[in-house]
């Protein structure tokens, strides 16, 4: 899909949030990594995950997609045309990037809790 959005490592929000926590003032700003990445990267991650090969790789474009994904996601395809300053998560995340291994790491997660008959979908 030619969609590409703003993510950030549930690892690296955490140091974001501890950091924001012991601040003496409020500040606002965008807990974002620097570069937007392609949904399609993670959907070959999430099936790296899983363990599945090969597949069909059909290519969808942004008009077809709009009309086949749930209402719930179409409603963020806005923001994926926005780019968001990353400057603030970088000076607290030295290393601030998208985490590959997470989102691998994460569809092993969510897979065996479905397994397992527990994972609640939100």
């Amino acid at each position: 899909m030619p969609f590409s959005f703003n993510s950030i490592s549930a690892n690296d929000l955490a140091k974001v949030i501890e950091s924001s926590v012991d601040g003496k003032e409020t500040t606002y700003f965008y807990a974002t990594e620097c570069e937007p990445v392609n949904v399609t990267r993670f959907f070959e991650l999430m099936r790296e995950g899983l363990g599945k090969n090969g597949g069909l790789r059909l290519p969808i474009p942004g008009s077809v997609a709009k009309v086949v994904l749930p209402s719930y996601v179409r409603s963020l395809l806005k923001y994926t045309k926005s780019t968001f300053d990353c400057s603030t998560c970088k000076n607290i995340v030295k290393d601030l990037r998208f985490r590959e291994n997470e989102i691998v790491e994460n569809a092993k997660f969510l897979h065996h809790l479905e397994i397992k008959k527990i994972l609640i979908p939100t």
